[in-house]
């Protein structure tokens, strides 16, 4: 899954790709992880735009889309909840 980050990662594509019901492969995945599928698939992504705000010159809105984000919005919220400031506030401390 890190491979593709930058992707839309659907709960029912993973499930499909692994020949398994989406309710299922949901209820396996919360046992053996401790989190939902969401839930991964955002941590992920937000590790992966950690290192791009430290490492690259893209700015937020290139970011939240090469992270496969349909709404820059949502990204910062989410950002904002994990890591306790906006992705531009974490630009700037790092």
């Amino acid at each position: 899954m890190i491979s593709h980050v930058t992707e839309k990662i659907t709960l029912e594509d993973m499930a499909g790709r692994l020949n398994l019901n989406a309710s299922y492969f949901s209820r396996l995945f919360k046992r053996e992880t401790n989190q939902n599928f969401i839930e991964y698939v955002n941590m992920l992504k937000l590790q992966k735009a950690k290192e791009l705000l430290n490492q690259s010159e893209k700015t937020v809105e290139e970011i939240s889309e090469y992270l496969g984000y349909a709404n820059k919005s949502y990204f910062i919220k989410l950002f904002k909840r994990e890591m306790g400031m906006r992705p531009s506030e974490y630009a700037a401390w790092h």
